[in-house]
């Protein structure tokens, strides 16, 4: 009797473990720099000068995310991309980097809800401004949410 009171209570644990990744609701994530990842790829391959403008530049660019799931599928998505010239030309970035940073990075804010699907760890959460899906990896002990449809992948952190 004892072993199957053992056998069951194992059984159970993993079924509420397994369970538990799927059931998002309530969970928040956020990046606080959304171009992380990216920017070391380019720090490693830039020279001396392009180093000092790559500073520069990343100085003056804040992109965020965060995701709170609101229900089973449902999430509040909020992602805010601001580029600062004047802190970027204060910092030291030449002309030519100002202005390409200033076409490359549309800033703005946007905020809503949006509809997300999981299976397995993958989820797909459709973005709120251009309606097309984003998909993300969730980790298994899920704390990390990191986005691999773009290159390079923003991680969000579990924050709660």
């Amino acid at each position: 009797m004892k072993k199957i009171i053992l056998a069951l209570a194992i059984a159970f644990t993993a079924v509420v473990k397994v369970c538990g990744q799927s059931e998002l609701a309530g969970r928040v994530y956020h990046c606080d720099n959304l171009f992380a990842t990216g920017i070391k790829e380019l720090k490693a391959q830039a020279d001396k000068k392009e180093m000092s403008n790559i500073q520069a530049i990343t100085s003056a660019i804040t992109a965020k995310r965060t995701v709170k799931f609101i229900d089973g599928k449902t999430a509040h998505v909020t992602t805010i991309l601001k580029y600062d010239e004047d802190k970027a030309k204060a910092n030291g970035a030449s002309w030519f980097y100002r202005k390409m940073a200033k076409m490359k990075f549309k800033t703005g804010q946007s905020s809503g809800n949006t509809s997300y699907t999981i299976n397995g760890n993958k989820l797909t959460i459709i973005s709120v401004k251009s309606k097309k899906p984003i998909n993300y990896e969730l980790s298994q002990d899920g704390q990390t949410l990191t986005e691999i449809s773009g290159s390079p992948q923003a991680i969000l952190k579990r924050i709660k």
